[in-house]
């Protein structure tokens, strides 16, 4: 799953990464993003603000079978850029975010509702914590992602097992209206992590 994601970067950053300049308008950095809310999202050439929907995930290994995604995933992909997203065990949150700090590119799609994450299968970083995990995709992957008329299966998969870092943060992250730089902050927790 993924429910919580943070975009913090400047617009211009998303804008050089992807190489587009259009965007229908710029939304303010979050920590703490939740379902319902809007985020920058690149659909083809432009970035744009979208709703993240109330299917606020899509497993990848249905997807082209589900009567609410099927559609999208063959005509509306998009690509959430995020810093960081968020998951949790236990109660207690976990922050996932690239070991070098770049930006992540999480595979999505959409329709007038919103757009949904879709999951798959959890790398060797996420398994500890939980069962699934965000299709994060490699820049190589990203025009083949786009291109609405190429079929993607095999792109759903996992992420490396070297490509994420995952600490403990505090649990004001259950507040859907805590919203500061403290939410990237490792915390201790006691007892075993995993």
């Amino acid at each position: 799953m993924c429910c919580r994601a943070a975009q913090i970067s400047e617009m211009e950053e998303f804008f050089a990464l992807y190489g587009v300049e259009d965007s229908s308008s710029v939304l303010a950095p979050r920590f703490n993003i939740s379902p319902g809310m809007e985020m920058s999202v690149l659909t083809g050439n432009k970035i744009e603000p979208m709703l993240w929907g109330k299917l606020a995930n899509a497993r990848s290994e249905t997807v082209y079978e589900k009567f609410s995604f099927k559609e999208s995933i063959k005509s509306r992909r998009c690509i959430i850029p995020v810093n960081a997203f968020y998951e949790w065990k236990n109660k207690q949150p976990y922050c996932f975010m690239n070991i070098d700090k770049s930006i992540i590119s999480l595979a999505g799609i959409w329709n007038r509702d919103g757009f949904s994450v879709l999951t798959t299968d959890p790398n060797e970083t996420m398994r500890p914590i939980h069962n699934r995990m965000p299709v994060i995709l490699d820049s190589k992957k990203w025009e083949q992602w786009l291109d609405q008329k190429t079929q993607v299966q095999e792109i759903l998969q996992p992420a490396s097992d070297d490509l994420l870092r995952a600490w403990p943060v505090t649990p004001q992250m259950n507040k859907t209206e805590w919203d500061q730089p403290e939410c990237f902050k490792e915390i201790a927790v006691t007892g075993s992590l995993f």
